[in-house]
């Protein structure tokens, strides 16, 4: 049906009110639009990102959808579509919303980074950084695209993820996320400074950010700056108190910090809650450690490594073994951790103490030169 003057002038209303940020004036025009016709696809459509612009995703699903029945052929409905279906964990469905606003628009940018998202979301990392490339081609200036295409590879790449969030913060350099995992970027090339430095520009721009938040702990933490850390992983666990990963690095500050019984008891209230992780059983072994309880410090190191091969417990086994006076078998462990992972500096200089206090000096050398990658790297000794 047509469009009555009526309506119209509800609808530019509405529309006029969502430009000015005026949210609920904005929401009331769309829903009296939307009473005078419920099949107005202009209202359905602006009404669903008004919704989820305000963190209403899950309501503006159906509104979208609708519209996008309505018109189906207009590519920018299906790929709001795919972002709101994104945003409420609908992978599969925003993949086939994004797949039709492809098929509308092939040369269409923004729906290559949509597509790299909830590619990203899936886990598919490949086709994430194929969709992300091709977005950068077709609109060089769309930071969101280098900043998908450097999620996809920091993990395995941090040297090559890093000038794409580069490029990612020029082109927008109030994106939080960017800059912070940007920091992530820095972290992995131990060039801990400029980690910190991007997360402590992340947050003022998204001040309840948590994974900044939680990014900011930990580039406090690797440059040895525990009280500081503390306070921020305090934040960030009364923000989110099941974020595994923020208790774990609250736990390991409380324990840096010599708070070694509060620490075990954050340790092992993670076990608890989360009986398949293997992490806290690396901080709990240290801690025994710490006590003078080897045997028990080694016993649940084990309990944490038939949980998985991980490099942190093999560590702190070693450590727990030369303490217990069993020096080969530590280094052994040290070694299986090396070879799992060789970036840490504390543990290269960690495999030299323990390589010196076997008598392998000329094997030795080479791992204690590792100390001066690492602020305060001397205090991490095998003692």
């Amino acid at each position: 049906p047509l469009v009555t003057e009526h309506e119209l002038r509800f609808l530019q209303q509405a529309l006029a009110l969502h430009k000015a940020g005026r949210a609920a004036e904005a929401e009331v025009a769309y829903r009296q639009t939307l009473a005078m016709n419920p099949n107005n696809s202009d209202a359905l459509h602006m009404l669903g990102i008004l919704l989820h612009q305000h963190q209403h995703s899950a309501e503006a699903v159906p509104l979208i959808d609708r519209a996008a029945s309505l018109q189906p052929r207009n590519q920018d409905i299906f790929i709001n579509l795919a972002e709101v279906c994104r945003a409420t964990g609908q992978v599969d469905r925003g993949l086939e919303a994004i797949g039709r606003a492809l098929q509308l628009s092939p040369s269409n940018g923004t729906a290559y980074t949509n597509q790299a998202a909830l590619l990203r979301a899936a886990g598919r990392m490949d086709e994430a950084l194929a969709a992300a490339r091709k977005a950068m081609q077709l609109d060089p200036r769309q930071p969101l695209a280098y900043t998908h295409a450097g999620c996809c590879l920091f993990e395995r790449d941090p040297a090559a993820a890093l000038p794409l969030f580069l490029r990612a913060v020029e082109l927008d350099p109030t994106n939080a996320d960017a800059i912070s995992t940007m920091g992530v970027c820095y972290e992995r090339l131990q060039r801990l400074e400029e980690a910190l430095a991007c997360q402590q520009r992340a947050l003022p721009l998204s001040p309840n950010n948590f994974s900044v938040l939680r990014n900011l702990g930990s580039a406090l933490a690797n440059l040895g700056r525990y009280p500081e850390a503390m306070q921020v992983f305090e934040r960030a666990v009364a923000m989110n108190p099941d974020d595994e990963l923020s208790l774990l690095n609250y736990a390991a500050c409380l324990h840096r910090t010599r708070d070694y019984d509060r620490s075990l008891e954050v340790a092992r209230r993670i076990t608890e809650k989360y009986p398949q992780s293997a992490d806290p059983y690396s901080l709990i072994g240290d801690t025994l450690s710490v006590f003078g309880r080897f045997d028990e410090a080694i016993v649940e190191i084990r309990k944490g490594l038939a949980l998985a091969s991980n490099p942190r417990l093999y560590h702190s086994l070693g450590i727990a073994l030369i303490r217990a006076g069993r020096a080969a078998e530590g280094l052994e462990a040290l070694e299986k951790s090396l070879e799992l992972d060789p970036r840490p500096p504390t543990l290269h200089f960690d495999v030299s103490v323990a390589r010196l206090l076997l008598g392998k000096y000329a094997e030795a050398w080479p791992e204690y030169e590792w100390r001066w990658k690492h602020p305060g790297l001397r205090n991490s000794a095998v003692k």
